[in-house]
């Protein structure tokens, strides 16, 4: 745009150099009046402005001879291609940065992608590691849990023999024991080794009607090859002599014999 309006100026130069040449009373003046404001008006639609040459301007170059005048124009066309140097230096330049940014948009979208990879990946393997700490953790409390449950049995069997009544014989033993359980309110009372459910009992009624009926029972034992083991709780120590005397009351030949036990003992199984 700028070097048509420059070529426009020219031929305004022109026109005004035709003007000084011509007559003062030159028949064509009015012609050239006309070409001069067809020239302006170029002018205003070649720069895409609403604007009109000055008319400063207009004397100026008339004043001007052709030289200058060309001079001057040979200056605005060498500042002209300096400014449209400059602009493609611009312009180059606005395309290497155009370019180093797409080239750093793409570098920064492939790291994206890949450390969205990376953490897809690492959170897969990190599911992956949590199910099988998961599993880990219910095999091992599956595997406590039959630890504590066997601790248990054990602990049981534990407390359950040292309830339990144990027996040691010396020498050689020619008689078979009867255990006798003998409590503050009665008796309970069985062949040994006592099996569930063959241990006999006398303990509902008062103490002198058990007695009577545990010596009744025990009496159908043969002495020669049975005796009693009488085991008292502590309720009942204060009974033993009157216990003793009935005992031996069934037999001249019987054998007795006696031990305490602790409350906590069991000397007869649960059925």
């Amino acid at each position: 745009m700028i070097i048509g309006i420059l070529v426009i100026a020219l031929q305004l130069v022109e026109t005004i150099n035709k003007k000084r040449s011509a007559p003062a009373l030159d028949p064509e003046f009015e012609k050239m009046q006309q070409e001069l404001a067809d020239l302006r008006m170029r002018l205003r639609q070649a720069s895409g402005a609403d604007w009109e040459l000055p008319d400063e301007q207009v004397r100026e170059f008339r004043n001007q001879d052709e030289t200058a005048l060309k001079a001057r124009l040979s200056q605005e066309s060498q500042l002209v291609e300096s400014r449209q140097q400059k602009a493609a230096r611009w312009n180059d330049l606005a395309d290497e940065l155009e370019e180093e940014t797409r080239r750093a948009e793409e570098e920064q979208e492939r790291r994206h992608q890949q450390v969205v990879t990376e953490q897809g990946r690492t959170q897969e393997q990190l599911q992956d590691q949590l199910a099988k700490l998961k599993d880990a953790e219910k095999q091992a409390e599956e595997r406590n849990q039959r630890l504590r449950q066997e601790l248990q049995r054990t602990r049981d069997a534990i407390v359950q023999k040292e309830r339990s009544l144990a027996f040691s014989f010396v020498g050689q033993r020619t008689h078979t024991p009867i255990l006798v359980e003998c409590t503050g309110k009665g008796f309970r009372a069985a062949v040994y080794p006592p099996e569930p459910g063959q241990v006999m009992e006398f303990q509902g009624r008062s103490f002198a009607e058990n007695l009577n009926e545990f010596t009744a029972w025990l009496k159908g034992f043969d002495f020669s090859l049975y005796y009693p083991v009488l085991l008292y709780r502590a309720d009942a120590i204060a009974r033993s002599n009157e216990i003793d005397r009935r005992i031996k009351a069934l037999s001249p030949d019987i054998v007795l014999g006696r031990d305490p036990v602790m409350t906590s003992l069991e000397i007869f199984p649960e059925k």
